[in-house]
Formats: structure tokens, sequence, C-alpha cells
């Protein structure tokens, strides 16, 4: 049994270790829950953020649950070492929740992803953006911070070009 025996046993958890990191899986019980997933599929894995610009305007006041939305990613999205999803690919979503403000409460608009073209292929990947409520903290942060997103008459209004934030829902292997 000697040295290399012991060095082999203790490097086997650090090639696993490893590999996984490297093929963008960080959960062992996240890559188990998944078993058309192996070590070398690409994957974007639950809880990744995705920057999106919206492609128009949506307002609280008009927007329904199930309305189409579309936009484009802003930033590269990386699983592991490599590049899954590049800036410029279309997302299409639809309005997830919505409430106009009226006789005093508060307006609220939440977008949800449904697909994403990456390279030239759409892929389904299930994301959500947190809601921005009328009079919040983050409405305030999206009114200074990008200076699009404006609030009329107590209404959400996302004006184009809004960047959003969205968080992938499930792991999803890519093509």
């Amino acid at each position: 049994m000697g040295w290399r025996v012991l060095a082999t046993r203790g490097l086997g958890p650090l090639l696993i270790g490893a590999v996984s990191l490297l093929s963008g899986c960080h959960d062992a019980a996240e890559h188990a829950s998944h078993p058309s997933i192996s070590a070398t599929s690409r994957v974007i894995l639950s809880g990744t953020r995705v920057q999106v610009a919206l492609a128009s305007s949506i307002s609280s006041q008009t927007a329904r649950v199930g309305d189409a939305w579309h936009g484009t990613v802003t930033e590269n999205v990386m699983g592991g070492n490599e590049d899954l999803i590049p800036p410029g690919s279309e997302v299409d979503g639809v309005i997830a929740d919505v409430a106009s403000a009226t006789g005093g409460s508060l307006a609220r608009l939440e977008l949800s992803i449904q697909g994403i073209r990456i390279n030239g292929r759409r892929e389904s990947i299930a994301a959500n953006s947190a809601a921005v409520v009328s009079g919040s903290v983050r409405e305030r942060r999206l009114g200074d911070a990008v200076s699009v997103a404006q609030f009329r008459d107590h209404q959400v209004v996302l004006t184009d070009n809004t960047v959003m934030s969205f968080v992938v829902r499930r792991t999803v292997p890519v093509r």
C-alpha cells in the first residue's frame, strides 16, 4: 500500500471536485437529481442570474398575466469555464404577476422567462424576476440605477431597454 495508494486515495475527492467544478455543477445533489445530465454536459444551474434588456415597454396598468414580452441577454452567462449564453441572445417571456395601482393598493409587476435562443437554437429555460412594486426600495433602485423604469400615477412602467435580473428556477442542460 505505500504512499502511492494513499496519494491516489487523497486525490480522488479532489479530482471529483475538479470535474464537477469544470462541468459547471457545484452541487452533487443538483447533479444527481438530473440523470440526463452527465459530468460533461453543459448546464445552466438553478440559481444562475440572467440579465435581460426589455425590447418594449411594459406597464402594470395595461399588462395581463400571460402576456408575452421579448428582450435580449445583456451579459455573458458562464457555466464553469464555458460561455453558455452570449450577450444578444433573444429572450421570450410572459408576465408572471401583475397588479395595477387602484384604490390605494400598490402596483406590482413580475416577469418570467420561458425560453432563450442560444446560438440560433431555442432552449426552454424557466427564470423569474423579483417583483417590482411601486413605492418600494427596488423601484427606487431601478429608477435611479437604470433611469428607464418609471412610475407614473403609482403604476410600474418598465420602458424599453430596462435591464431586469432573472434567476433560473431549474437546472437545464443546453445543447
